[in-house]
């Protein structure tokens, strides 16, 4: 029995947890049509797209044939299994070495999912709003394992899953500032931050420096807006663990530090005007006082 496009896309029961699982089982059949696997099995094809999309689970044996029929290894069956055991509701961590959360798969697939995002990140500029040589320059200060140029590549992939998703990114101003980067970077990277600020689904909110809000908020965080009656889901990126927030409790207590932020922050035209002003002082060559984001209006209410 074959199934129309809104059944085969359909994620009413999922969780963060079971979608992870659902697009490691997509990846594995590939190009393989859904009909053929399904019949291969037994099963109907609202089955397999169920379980694909992550809003129905599988009994070991079955999963078990599947992944048999997939060619997958024992290691990758062991696990896939382990994880459809557990759909994990509230959220779950996700340990990836020493490498940088950008090609983590949970992340991948919920920033696409995603039909809004609000973004911070403390000490750098946000990753998905990074420039190719001001990502290199972060990078390469991370020591961060694999390819170097993978890694680039994986970070700089990010801008291209966000674009045309309405998104609210903050920023601090003294990621700006000429601490730490070559001037000639950070100048690229804030004539990029103005491109992107004049996208029409782009919001890019500048945190003046000296904020008493900023401080509070220690660690790179998203919040992804998924489309209903999917939950929000919060992702928490450190050097070598992610976490994943769908409780809602939890994801609460980052949309009220989203909503500290967006009290500090500048108005997106008051960021607007704050970058030019920041692009020209480094095509001056950064000779004369800096243009603090304060002197550009009371921050937005």
């Amino acid at each position: 029995m074959d199934v129309g496009e809104d059944e085969w896309k359909s994620q009413r029961a999922s969780t963060a947890y079971s979608r992870w699982l659902g697009e490691e089982l997509r990846q594995l059949r590939g190009a393989r049509k859904p009909a053929a696997i399904a019949a291969r099995l037994g099963w109907s094809i609202s089955r397999l797209a169920k379980l694909e999309n992550g809003s129905r689970g599988t009994a070991d044996v079955e999963l078990g044939a599947l992944l048999g029929l997939y060619g997958a290894d024992a290691a990758t069956r062991e696990r896939l299994v382990r994880m459809s055991r557990d759909p994990r509701p509230d959220g779950f961590v996700c340990v990836h070495a020493d490498r940088p959360a950008d090609d983590v798969l949970p992340l991948v697939l919920h920033e696409r999912l995603a039909v809004a995002i609000s973004h911070y990140s403390p000490l750098v500029v946000p990753a998905p709003l990074q420039s190719e040589d001001y990502a290199r320059a972060v990078l390469a200060g991370r020591r961060q394992a694999g390819a170097p140029e993978a890694t680039l590549t994986a970070r700089i992939d990010r801008r291209s899953r966000v674009e045309g998703t309405p998104a609210e990114f903050f920023v601090d101003e003294w990621t700006l500032t000429p601490r730490g980067h070559d001037p000639g970077v950070l100048a690229d990277q804030v004539m990029y931050l103005r491109l992107v600020a004049n996208a029409p689904t782009t919001s890019v909110r500048v945190v003046p420096a000296g904020s008493a809000v900023a401080p509070a908020v220690d660690h790179p965080f998203s919040i992804f807006t998924l489309e209903r009656p999917l939950r929000s889901v919060v992702c928490v990126e450190m050097h070598a663990v992610t976490g994943f927030v769908e409780r809602d409790s939890g994801v609460e207590t980052y949309a009220r530090l989203r909503d500290l932020l967006a009290g500090a922050a500048l108005s997106p035209e008051g960021s607007r005007r704050f970058l030019e002003e920041v692009s020209d002082w480094y095509e001056r060559g950064g000779t004369t006082p800096w243009p603090g984001a304060a002197v550009l209006g009371r921050p937005a209410a």
